[in-house]
């Protein structure tokens, strides 16, 4: 289900997604964590040429400056068609400090899913990495993407696995209780009206089909065989019985009996002037794209909304949705105070831009207590240059209602 609250601009949106995880405390600097105290360490490394320095450790482990500019890199790879070269420049400290806490955070996260016990099987990546080929035209443009990105099919399977296991650790740690019934009926009468079951009519239907790119004389002939058609049904002929004999629609073994949604499948032109109908009228001789229709309106049931039931679980889903993300970096929070963190490098300090003012916009109007203003962030193993070693966060989707003109959230029909 997705809903629609206010959004940043794609550049920022691509942004906000890749700094999901890291942490937005200004006021930290090179220091050592522990136990959630910050203290000083020794201040910056100065590498010498052909030294790979360490940046930050984490209970003990290295991440070394190859691996920030790495990681570094890819970010920078991923909103550069986004992001304007001169405000690129800008983002530079930003992006740096972002992603080396990003790096923590993924490491203290990984040494509680390995202390847990958890693990993801083959079976699982396999699933994940057919879906992920299914997105590209074949298997040539998937291997492209890859070159282009930097990685390899084993450094993409290593990163879902590692995605799976935090998600699992995090869904396994961090428990969303359903919100109250009140909630989720005010989402309902704000969507309600916006998510209508639409209308439907069942009709008899005679298709008089002509080939793609038909000669004109062909089309000729196929609307003198509908006009004679339209003709015997106006002189009291049994439409039923026409549409046995002359549509070339898979119902005429039905006598032409078709039901259609109003919007889906059919032509336009078909669909307007059906619409358009009352009970018991025929239509004229209609040409659309695919061939000429006549078509009886038999019964029309106008557009309705969902009823309450049909969409409480998606509310539902969707209102724990905004809850969740936010819950689960607190958790993460909680593991990064735990740890002891040494910035041997100092996190870059940064003065407000245009992404920190974004962070001071006014939430999304829902129900209070149930939303939360967040950039859906999803981390898709799609090619994306994560890799084993501190790779992307997991994946944690944070769902946004589509809005209409008016302001008010939309809700898709049920099972979207």
């Amino acid at each position: 289900m997705e809903f629609i609250k206010r959004a940043a601009p794609a550049a920022l949106a691509a942004l906000l997604a890749i700094m999901s995880f890291a942490g937005c405390d200004k006021d930290k600097d090179n220091s050592v964590k522990t136990g959630g105290d910050l203290v000083p360490s020794a201040g910056a490394t100065v590498a010498k040429p052909g030294e790979d320095p360490v940046w930050i450790r984490v209970n003990g482990k290295e991440i070394k400056k190859s691996d920030v500019d790495d990681k570094l890199a890819k970010i920078k790879m991923q909103i550069s068609s986004q992001v304007p070269p001169d405000q690129m420049a800008g983002l530079e400290p930003r992006l740096l400090r972002d992603t080396m806490m990003m790096l923590v955070e993924v490491n203290v996260l990984d040494e509680a899913v390995a202390a847990n016990g958890i693990t993801v099987g083959d079976t699982a990546i396999d699933k994940e990495m057919e879906d992920l080929k299914s997105r590209y035209p074949d298997e040539a443009t998937f291997q492209e993407q890859m070159t282009m990105v930097g990685v390899t099919e084993d450094q993409i399977r290593e990163d879902i696995r590692l995605n799976f296991g935090r998600m699992k650790y995090l869904e396994e740690h961090v428990d969303i209780p359903d919100p109250p019934e009140e909630d989720v009926k005010k989402i309902y009468e704000m969507t309600k009206d916006r998510n209508l079951i639409p209308a439907s009519a069942k009709t008899v239907h005679i298709f008089f089909q002509f080939p793609n790119m038909a000669a004109p004389e062909v089309k000729t002939e196929k609307l003198e065989l509908a006009k004679s058609v339209l003709e015997q049904i106006k002189n009291g002929a049994d439409m039923g019985e026409l549409a046995k004999k002359y549509s070339d629609a898979p119902s005429k073994s039905d006598g032409g009996t078709e039901t259609f949604e109003q919007g889906r499948l059919m032509p336009p032109d078909f669909d307007n002037a059906l619409f358009a109908l009352k009970a018991g009228e025929v239509s004229d001789v209609i040409e659309s794209p695919i061939g000429y229709h006549i078509v009886k309106m038999v019964e029309l049931t106008p557009e309705k909304p969902h009823e309450f039931e049909e969409v409480k679980e998606e509310i539902v889903e969707f209102l724990k949705d905004q809850k969740r993300k936010s819950a689960m970096q607190q958790h993460i929070d909680e593991l990064v105070k735990k740890a002891k963190v040494e910035y041997l490098e100092p996190l870059p300090k940064v003065e407000d831009d245009f992404v920190d003012q974004m962070n001071g916009l006014p939430p999304p109007e829902v129900p209070e207590g149930e939303g939360e203003e967040a950039s859906e962030a999803p981390m898709e193993s799609e090619a994306d240059g994560s890799e084993a070693d501190g790779g992307a966060p997991p994946e944690i989707k944070e769902a946004a209602p589509p809005e209409a003109e008016d302001g008010k959230p939309t809700l898709p029909p049920p099972g979207e």
